[in-house]
């Protein structure tokens, strides 16, 4: 073991050329001398190699393969059960320059279960030769007469076909195996570019991948081991006998940290290594310490696990049986002294593990100096990085152990997912590796070298260089040179804003009263029943017999004392635990939590060993909530009957108050049943009362959406009184009201009894039902923000035939010009798009959109499917006011997809909003869920467009449930423009009018940098939908997506991104002085001034009565609601069956590139793109701000009479682009419209083409 001096950053030469140089000239060094021993049950000595053996075992066997037809390149694969003889063929194969694949070996118990996997394995690798152990053939034999039909004779035959040469059994110790030594026998060459063998990767968070390691990755790889360990030895008093030092594993053969860094690494450095079968040490785990005192080994190696189990079986120990600790004790007293490198790595390092474990060994001379934590990787060979001798082992940063840092040429980045940018010191990003170690591809890897160039080839942006990074996959940072690992980033669970990896928790929960193991599951699976699930989910392994004698409520109140221990300790909700039977969770074949099996395993609704399932309670809903009434049911105002110690007067006052702010702002008198909206309130008029009521009422917590869900004076009233002096029972009277009105709403009309199941046949039209089913899209909302962008999306992508689109409009040309404009203004129109748009000029509030029952009937027969987009989202209007769009028009969209002539109805897509979930009710939630959302959002802050688009959710789930109708739920959240262009970004939507205010004040609260927006661009919505609707419809009940970005985006972020566009930095402040900013703001004639302002000024700035709203909605004045904001804005939102769902499709779809790039933007952790698009977005706004203010200066008062309806929503009004006569003949304008619609375009084409 070398230890001479090199510079730090160099790479250490290699002395090796190959695998098989090594075998070569170390028994020429070292000869008899014993380099490998096998250790049995009791950890005695049961066999022994020397390095002469090694060599000359090798050869023989080499010799072998090559009499079978084996040739040099060839894969061979090794199914071998841990033992010597293993490393035998695995050096034959390297001395006949054959690439061996080190295959897990089944056990008589596991044989028939692990055939499937290893024959996925070997179809994979496709090896030359298949190679068994004599003794695999006798339990091969044995196992298949305990099954019927030769099933194992069966799977082993498969396995033979996967390889040209078929299986051969391979005694290493036969004395004639091979035949003898030819005279002119050469063995001799340069290897280092050739393939050495293949090294599989954990699968814990998907399949195993089998990584090529070249003779150069590993010969490299040992060198650099052999310094890195040379330089920790290099600091130890101990010298071994002879000079020769001592290693000892329990892993598996197949194992990197076996292989490489156990077998190879000792045969590379002369180390006598000793090794035994796993199976001893999981039966035992104090066996490997007793083996250690036995045979004085200097160096072992074991992941977090492994010392994990080894306090547990301590501790299980009664004290009187422990063996005795202590270098000068008994001579059977277990002595680690000789022990100067314990090492851990390939799993999370707990500081807290480590720490305990010396703790309790240090009385047999275990020095906690001899500690070193490493970084592993079967992409790199193995060791990427090991705690150095001066370094505290057992420091810790942010609860991470140090995994020492840079060094011998091994080049180690933190780089930002997104910009690929490296991060300074301290930042948390994915870790990047660049050095000779560094593997070049996976066994599959050579068909898509764009998968393999992110993965082995990355570059850093701005970095030169021809050798490319490779992308651990693992979080981490570097802190003094120091490298702190994470985490896994697919494991990554982001709540509140907060990061956590499922390894902490897990080890969290290690000790508490029962748990055998715990895996913690971040994303949930579908949802095929009612129950509630979350996206956390808890598997725990429950020991033996705990459970007896307990009743169901003793379980109960032990998941719910877990629940509330994650909560308070970790900030994370669990809405499931599934209690298990021991060794039920899965395991990969490396030892870790196989955590994409049980995710599929949830999924599937298949995990094996469930003794008790808890999920957290939510409300239950009668499923016959429903009326069948075409009569509007009148909401009821809750008002509270006057008590009788004289506090009516304070009642009294308080709606004369009310009555006086109402008077004054609509000038008219106010009776106790006028309605706000019936008096012509809009939002201006809401945030004068809004502030008058503040200031004269002395009520600073009225909320703006309590005069939407209160319209009446006297409800108004009553509502403010109540909010000056709270009863709990007089709040749940009133949600309770709330909540079954809002049921009550949930009826389809009474003619929908005629496509009910048992009355469908009568439907069958005989004609239609006997054509080709049809191939076009029926598309509501076309003209709106999402429902452009889907429109040109099925245009650009989909070989959807035609699309109708439903517009409100006076004529058809201004329901074509309308189209056209708006695909022009969103940059998607093209002139060839024109024939594959069929224009419907209807209503979308209206019974069958305004149309005839013939052209209705018409085009459902003409439909495969119904994209309903349209409705309403202003966000601060009463149900009433929403009602029309968001209900009507839903019921109306499950009428068309009903009213298919085929026998069936045709599937439903139907675009809601994430707003469904009530604030209050679900504040408690750390992740909200894709399911039905039960409990109607009573408390919302925008109750109009949440409660009809809730109200609308029901109705979907009602023609679902009662009439077979196929259906898909998409919520969306707030949204930008486009991601590249900015394009339809929302000029008065919440955000924009945002943004605009906060310029003017010039300073923003110090809370509104912490809240969160749940915020996607509107590209990737309408990319997602329509890949999702032009799918299969899934079976069964109805699906819900969200589409949306899972992880909040900050108001610091907006703010910052705002200050780089407009190149003005905003004040921060505390949120009761930007109030007080606020309201010095406000324009004149919503507060008598100066009389209650005397301190405004004439050069304060002046905000929007929308701003007003907007804040006064979503901001409150009193600290404990905005708590309750900030918790219910920091919340994540769970995207897993969207996922799963695109994720089919695409496996599904013949064109896997349809959708590139889906997947990787709905699960993006990092902010850069949104704060991309969010630039584009206020930059396009700002454009077109000023392009409308020109347009309304120029167009005159007839042209502007000419608008189209639906632009005043968008925050525009111009004169409709003009179309030609060439452009509206190439619309597909179908004959089904009315001879009143004929006639009118048959006036506009003799107009456009001969004029007057």
């Amino acid at each position: 073991m070398s230890n001479k001096p090199l510079p730090y950053d160099a790479t250490p030469p290699p002395r090796y050329t190959s695998i098989r140089d090594i075998v070569i000239k170390q028994a020429e060094k070292y000869g008899d001398l014993p380099a490998a021993h096998w250790l049995d049950d009791s950890g005695a000595i049961e066999s022994t190699l020397s390095y002469n053996d090694l060599h000359r075992l090798s050869f023989c066997a080499a010799r072998y393969l090559r009499n079978q037809g084996v040739e040099p390149g060839d894969r061979v694969a090794l199914v071998y059960s841990p033992s010597l003889d293993f490393f035998i063929a695995f050096l034959a194969c390297q001395v006949l320059r054959a690439v061996p694949i080190p295959v897990p070996c089944p056990t008589f118990e596991t044989i028939a279960s692990d055939l499937p996997s290893i024959l996925d394995l070997l179809e994979q690798v496709q090896p030359a030769i298949t190679v068994l152990q004599p003794r695999m053939g006798k339990m091969l034999q044995a196992t298949n007469a305990t099954h019927p039909k030769n099933a194992i004779v069966d799977q082993v035959a498969k396995i033979g076909r996967t390889s040209r040469l078929g299986i051969r059994l391979l005694d290493v110790y036969s004395e004639h195996l091979g035949g003898g030594a030819p005279a002119d026998e050469k063995w001799e060459g340069d290897d280092s570019d050739n393939d050495a063998y293949v090294q599989y990767t954990s699968g814990s968070t998907g399949a195993p991948k089998g990584v090529i390691l070249s003779q150069r990755n590993i010969t490299h790889q040992l060198a650099y081991v052999s310094r890195c360990m040379g330089e920790n030895l290099h600091e130890s008093s101990i010298s071994p006998p002879g000079g020769r030092y001592k290693l000892f594993t329990w892993l598996p053969h197949w194992f990197a940290s076996s292989l490489a860094g156990g077998f190879l690494w000792s045969l590379h450095d002369g180390i006598e290594c000793y090794l035994m079968t796993p199976s001893v040490f999981t039966a035992n785990p104090l066996i490997w310490l007793k083996a250690m005192s036995e045979h004085q080994i200097n160096i072992s190696y074991a992941p977090n696990s492994g010392y994990s189990s080894v306090l547990h079986a301590w501790k299980a120990m009664p004290s009187q049986t422990r063996p005795t600790l202590g270098v000068d004790g008994p001579l059977d007293a277990w002595n680690l002294s000789n022990c100067v490198q314990l090492l851990s790595g390939g799993e999370t390092i707990h500081g807290s593990v480590i720490r305990e474990f010396f703790s309790v060994f240090k009385r047999a001379g275990l020095k906690p100096s001899s500690f070193r934590a490493t970084y592993v990787m079967a992409e790199h060979a193995l060791l990427i990085a090991i705690g150095d001798a001066t370094h505290d082992p057992h420091s810790t940063l942010q609860g991470k152990v140090s995994v020492g840092g840079p060094r011998w040429g091994v080049n180690i980045k933190i780089v930002d997912t997104a910009s690929k940018e490296t991060l300074p010191d301290g930042m948390e990003g994915e870790i990047w590796v660049k050095s000779d170690s560094k593997a070049g591809r996976y066994v599959d890897g050579g068909a898509d070298d764009s998968e393999r160039n992110a993965i082995f080839d990355a570059k850093i942006k701005g970095q030169a260089g021809d050798l490319g990074y490779l992308r651990t996959g693992d979080l981490g940072f570097l802190v003094d040179n120091q490298l702190f690992v994470s985490g896994r980033l697919e494991d990554l669970i982001i709540s509140n804003g907060n990061r956590h990896f499922p390894a902490d928790i897990e080890h969290f929960m290690e000790n508490h009263d029962g748990v055998v193991k715990t895996m913690a599951l971040s994303l949930p699976p579908d949802i095929e029943s009612e129950s509630s699930r979350s996206s956390l989910i808890f598997m725990m392994e429950i020991a033996e017999d705990y459970l007896e004698d307990r009743t169901e409520a003793d379980k109960i109140n032990y998941c719910s004392h877990v629940s509330r221990k994650v909560l308070a300790a970790k900030g994370l909700q669990i809405t499931t635990i599934l209690l298990l039977a021991p060794h039920m969770l899965p395991m990969t074949i490396t030892g870790k939590l196989a955590r994409a099996t049980a995710r599929a395993q949830y999924t599937a609704g298949d995990v094996p060993g469930i003794l008790f399932r808890w999920e957290i309670p939510v409300a239950p809903r009668d499923k016959k909530a429903t009326i069948s009434s075409l009569t509007r049911i009148i909401k009821p105002a809750i008002v509270s009957a006057s008590p009788l110690d004289g506090k009516a007067v304070v009642h009294d006052d308080v709606l004369e108050s009310v009555r006086k702010e109402w008077e004054t702002v609509f000038h008219v008198p106010v009776d106790n049943w006028n309605d706000f909206f019936a008096l012509g309130g809009s939002t201006d008029h809401a945030v004068r009362i809004l502030y008058g009521i503040q200031n004269n009422l002395a009520c600073p917590n009225i909320r703006l959406h309590d005069l939407m869900d209160n319209p009446t004076l006297e409800a108004y009233a009553d509502r403010i009184r109540r909010i000056m002096q709270p009863s709990a029972k007089s709040e749940d009277k009133e949600a309770a009201a709330k909540k079954n009105w809002l049921w009550q709403q949930v009826s389809l009309p009474d003619d929908f009894s005629a496509f009910l199941p048992e009355n469908r046949r009568a439907f069958i039209d005989p004609v239609i039902a006997g054509r080709h089913p049809p191939e076009n899209i029926f598309l509501t909302g076309a003209t709106g923000i999402v429902g452009t962008f889907v429109l040109g999306e099925l245009l650009a992508t989909h070989q959807t035939p035609s699309i109708y689109c439903l517009v409100r409009a006076k004529t058809l040309e201004a329901a074509c010009t309308r189209l056209a404009g708006v695909l022009k203004k969103a940059q998607l129109w093209k002139p060839q798009y024109a024939s594959r748009i069929i224009p419907v000029v209807g209503d979308l509030t209206a019974v069958r959109f305004g149309l005839s029952k013939q052209t209705f009937e018409s085009i459902a027969a003409d439909i495969k499917a119904v994209l309903h987009c349209g409705g309403s989202s202003e966000l601060l209007r009463s149900y009433e006011m929403e009602e029309g769009q968001n209900v009507s028009g839903t019921k109306e969209a499950i009428r068309l997809a009903l009213s298919n002539c085929r026998g069936r109805p045709v599937p439903l897509h139907y675009v809601s909003t994430i707003a469904v979930f009530d604030p209050v009710y679900y504040n408690d939630l750390a992740s909200a869920s894709e399911i039905e959302v039960k409990h109607p959002p009573t408390q919302s802050h925008c109750p109009g467009y949440a409660q009809t688009r809730w109200v609308a959710e029901q109705l979907v789930q009602v023609a679902a449930r009662d009439y077979d109708l196929p259906a898909a739920v998409y919520r969306v959240g707030s949204m930008l423009g486009h991601s590249q262009t900015g394009a339809l970004f929302k000029l008065d939507g919440p955000l924009n009018v945002f943004v605009e205010n906060i310029e003017k004040l010039g300073a923003v609260s110090l809370e509104i940098l912490d809240m969160g927006q749940c915020i996607s661009t509107v590209d990737f919505v309408a990319r997602a939908i329509t890949a999702s609707a032009m799918g299969p419809c899934p079976p069964g009940q109805v699906a819900f997506y969200h589409v949306v970005n899972g992880q909040r985006y900050s108001g610091q972020h907006i703010i910052e991104v705002l200050e780089n566009v407009t190149g003005e930095s905003l004040e921060r402040v505390r949120t009761d002085d930007w109030w007080r900013i606020v309201d010095n703001s406000v324009p004149e004639e919503v507060l008598s001034l100066p009389a209650r302002n005397p301190q405004k000024t004439a050069s304060t700035a002046i905000v929007s009565l929308d701003f007003l709203a907007l804040v006064s909605a979503y901001l409150p004045r009193d600290p404990a609601e905005r708590a309750q904001m900030e918790r219910w804005h920091g919340r994540e939102w769970s995207t897993v069956q969207l996922e799963d769902r695109l994720r089919r499709l695409a496996v599904d779809s013949p064109n896997h590139n349809l959708y590139p790039g889906l997947l990787d933007e709905l699960r993006r952790s990092d902010h850069y793109y949104l704060d991309k698009a969010l630039t584009a977005s206020l930059k396009w706004a700002q454009k077109e701000t000023k392009r409308t203010k020109v347009v309304r200066n120029r167009v005159s008062e007839s042209v502007s009479s000419l608008a189209t309806p639906g632009h005043a929503a968008q925050g525009v009004q111009r004169k409709p682009t003009p179309i030609t006569s060439d452009q509206i003949s190439r619309f597909n304008v179908k004959t089904y419209f009315t001879s009143a619609h004929a006639l009118a375009f048959l006036s506009l084409l003799l107009y456009i083409l001969i004029g007057e």
